[in-house]
């Protein structure tokens, strides 16, 4: 699915997803089950797409979307879109599961996903903090906005630095977006009618800023403005793309040569098809990109997609340690990664034993705004 098709989806109402779920049940191909997150670490058949489809099918005919198969199958998913790629008779729970979460939430049914949704709704972030100190003197209004993410703003707001920097240096000096959360906790919560909500404010805060392009350092926040939101006329960009376009290094600054594996996040390359761009800049820099044996469309999930690192966390962390050895195996010197939440799955798991990186980490010393970069 392109760029442009995914524009403004919504999960399928209940009925869709039966459906979905019963055409899944009936053939006996699965593709899905090659790359799933979780069929790769439980490697059950109800751990995969296929499994999920077939409990949800034979469940819900009898007793609705409740009950504990339903939740598990529900639950128990990262949303990283893979099953979508390849199912061939248009039944892949990604579409469908949000809306089955959204099922069972106006039932009543507490959710393990429910707490950090309404920190985002009341504090416009699930993390409880976030700095925006980095946002003193820009514009309240004009043509260009950023948008940081909550993740960078609670836990590595130099990555907004570094990000305004680079726009600044361009004559991009950007709107900061702050204030709202895109709404990602509390649509993987399937708390539906608050995240519409939540988008109509930030739809509004975007329209009174004027800004008509937004760069965005988060992936997850990326594939919710641009897919998830109504369709608009405001460009979306991911900061790797930005750079792609304005490229930081322009004096013949480059770090030592490195070789880096990089780990494409699930809504960066699969939702939103931004693949050759992060590694346009990585060689720019002056990399040699060493590829995981799935990469671009075919990458699989760190394991914080979704929610899933909170309903699972052995699970997601298994995820996480399954790449880190395979680019030990590469003998690469670092995992590099656009996509903040992949990076620190995968630094936790590295324990040392790799390097494990942001983009913006490795560009130069005062190269468009940039820190000092590891190499």
């Amino acid at each position: 699915m392109t760029r442009d098709q995914r524009r403004g989806r919504k999960a399928p109402p209940i009925a869709d997803a039966l459906g979905r779920a019963r055409r899944c049940a009936s053939v006996e191909c699965a593709y899905c089950r090659d790359g799933c997150p979780s069929f790769i670490i439980g490697s059950l058949e109800t751990d995969s797409p296929r499994g999920k489809n077939r409990v949800l099918a034979a469940t819900m005919e009898e007793r609705g979307p409740g009950g504990p198969a339903v939740a598990r199958a529900v639950m128990e998913c990262a949303l990283c879109g893979r099953c979508e790629e390849v199912c061939l008779a248009d039944a892949d729970p990604f579409t469908s599961i949000p809306g089955l979460r959204a099922e069972r939430a106006a039932s009543g049914e507490r959710s393990p996903l429910e707490e950090p949704a309404k920190r985002a709704l009341d504090d416009g972030t699930p993390f409880g903090a976030k700095d925006v100190s980095w946002a003193d003197g820009l514009p309240p209004s004009g043509r260009w906005g950023y948008f940081p993410g909550c993740n960078v703003l609670a836990n590595r707001p130099d990555l907004a630095r570094i990000a305004v920097g680079v726009m600044r240096a361009n004559g991009h000096g950007p709107v900061p977006l702050t204030e709202i959360c895109c709404g990602s906790p509390v649509y993987n919560a399937g708390m539906l009618e608050a995240f519409e909500r939540n988008a109509a404010g930030l739809i509004d805060l975007m329209a009174r800023a004027g800004v008509r392009h937004v760069v965005v350092s988060c992936p997850g926040c990326l594939n919710v403005l641009e897919n998830l939101f109504p369709p608009s006329r405001v460009e979306f960009l991911h900061i790797s793309e930005y750079l792609s376009r304005h490229p930081p290094v322009r004096d013949g600054r480059r770090l030592a040569p490195r070789r880096v594996a990089y780990h494409d996040p699930c809504n960066l390359a699969r939702k939103c098809g931004v693949i050759d761009e992060p590694r346009a800049v990585l060689a720019a820099l002056g990399c040699e990109v060493v590829e995981f044996a799935c990469h671009g469309r075919e990458a699989v999930c760190c394991g914080g997609g979704g929610g899933l690192a909170r309903v699972e966390p052995e699970r997601s962390r298994a995820l996480a340690l399954r790449a880190v050895e395979e680019a030990l195996g590469l003998g690469v010197d670092a995992i590099v990664t656009c996509c903040l939440t992949c990076r620190d799955r995968l630094a936790r798991e590295a324990d040392g034993r790799v390097e494990v990186s942001m983009i913006e980490d490795l560009l130069p010393a005062g190269g468009d705004g940039g820190r000092e970069g590891c190499g």
